[in-house]
């Protein structure tokens, strides 16, 4: 496959990567888009809005601005597979929570990831 670097804003075509293809071999493999600096609206349609995923940004970057959240209490958050962000949305706060996020594993390779604070 050709590596290439993407623009600012310039988002990844779902065919580039499919951890289901990717991982079909490696049963506990997962890959997590990781969805940041945003908020969940109020009301009957949940939904995250003011999402930093619009500019690139390095691995550190990224890892330095987690755990800058984290520090902060901010939460953590995954949305099960089976179940949309109104209905499906599970904490990530504890080991017992790792756990349940683990049980999808066999069956998920893509999990979304939110943060709130």
């Amino acid at each position: 496959m050709e590596r290439k670097m993407r623009g600012n804003g310039e988002k990844v075509p779902d065919e580039v990567f499919d951890p289901y293809e990717e991982y079909e071999h490696l049963p506990t493999f997962i890959s997590i888009r990781l969805h940041h600096g945003g908020i969940f609206s109020k009301g009957r349609s949940r939904k995250y809005l003011n999402v930093i995923y619009s500019r690139a940004m390095n691995l550190c970057v990224l890892l330095r601005n987690l755990v800058t959240q984290m520090n902060r209490k901010d939460f953590f958050h995954f949305v099960r597979p089976d179940i949309d962000l109104q209905f499906g949305l599970q904490a990530l706060g504890n080991d017992t929570d790792i756990q349940v996020l683990l049980e999808y594993v066999p069956e998920c390779k893509l999990f979304d990831v939110y943060t709130e604070h």
